[in-house]
């Protein structure tokens, strides 16, 4: 099921600020005290298997929400709801917003995805404050959001939790507090997602054209997009899973959608979906049988079925 997001707080459901402000310890830090094994140092995913993500994907979905709806109200507006995307940064281990501006203040929001963790930055990316999302309940985090915007000069008023576009379901749309998981779980969301922009990243110097690579919230994949003229485009992203393939995986989807009876065979183990979309897809599972680094065998897939893209879109 579907469900549009909530935006007003409901008056016997009050938007709360914590109780105590909270610049939250580092994950390794936070597990230590609670005498728990510290966090894989890897740097590519593979620590989980991809199937294990699910749970921990969906509630960061949901925290994503109110993240990028600090964009959507502050940030200067882009067509399409751009504006409200987001962008990976490594050095945070999570999702920034774009400058959220009134005046002369300029700030950002955050989603620290390996923290578990909403925060409030800089323009520059520097953490000012941030909040553990782990036993707390939607409204609690909306009402620190806001209360953060507003201790640093932005209108927080103007804040609206709304959304033009519906996500899954989850119990924490509805009240549940946040965080069943294992912070494991979280730091390997966290590698996938480095994973992607480093693909991406590389996908980009070498072939000209493509454009922003940003995280969109509908979604909660990474994602770019190679406009070809005539409506005709190709777009590569990292998706963490859907209700299409549930665990992380891959994707260049050619735009408009190819017929499905020639398509091309696909290298380094994609495969073509055609349930719903139709895209050349590599789930996680095989890019985690790789040899590492495992971006090698990402960009042999990517860069081989987007020239296979292309030729379609070409060709219809």
């Amino acid at each position: 099921m579907r469900v549009h997001l909530r935006t007003n707080i409901d008056a016997d459901e009050p938007e709360k600020e914590p109780e105590t402000e909270t610049i939250a310890p580092s994950a390794d830090a936070a597990l230590a005290a609670l005498g728990r094994r510290q966090l894989s140092t890897r740097l590519e995913p593979g620590v989980l298997t991809a199937g294990e993500l699910t749970e921990a994907r969906r509630q960061l979905h949901h925290a994503a929400q109110l993240i990028a709806a600090t964009g959507r109200c502050f940030a200067a507006p882009l067509p399409d709801d751009a504006h409200a995307n987001l962008g990976w940064s490594h050095e945070l281990k999570g999702f920034v917003t774009r400058p959220l501006e009134s005046g002369d203040v300029s700030l950002r929001s955050a989603l620290l995805v390996r923290e578990a963790a909403v925060a409030v930055c800089t323009k520059e990316g520097r953490v000012l404050r941030q909040l553990p999302l782990v036993d707390r309940v939607r409204n609690e985090v909306a009402g620190w959001i806001r209360a953060q915007l507003s201790i640093h000069d932005l209108p927080a008023g103007r804040l609206q939790f709304d959304a033009p576009y519906e996500i899954p379901d989850h119990p924490v749309a509805g009240g549940r507090r946040y965080m069943a998981g294992e912070p494991e779980e979280f730091a390997e969301l966290g590698r996938w997602y480095a994973l992607g922009q480093r693909l991406f990243d590389h996908l980009r110097d070498e072939t000209p054209g493509f454009g922003e690579i940003r995280c969109w919230p509908h979604h909660f994949d990474l994602a770019m997009q190679l406009p070809l003229g005539e409506g005709r485009s190709v777009g590569v992203g990292l998706s963490l899973g859907d209700e299409h393939i549930p665990e992380p995986y891959l994707y260049v989807l050619p735009w408009p959608a190819p017929t499905t009876d020639a398509l091309p065979p696909l290298k380094a183990g994609g495969r073509w979906h055609t349930d719903g979309f139709v895209a050349a897809t590599l789930d996680g599972e095989t890019l985690l049988e790789s040899t590492p680094p495992l971006v090698e065998r990402a960009a042999e897939f990517v860069e081989a079925a987007v020239a296979a893209a292309r030729q379609l879109v070409s060709d219809g």
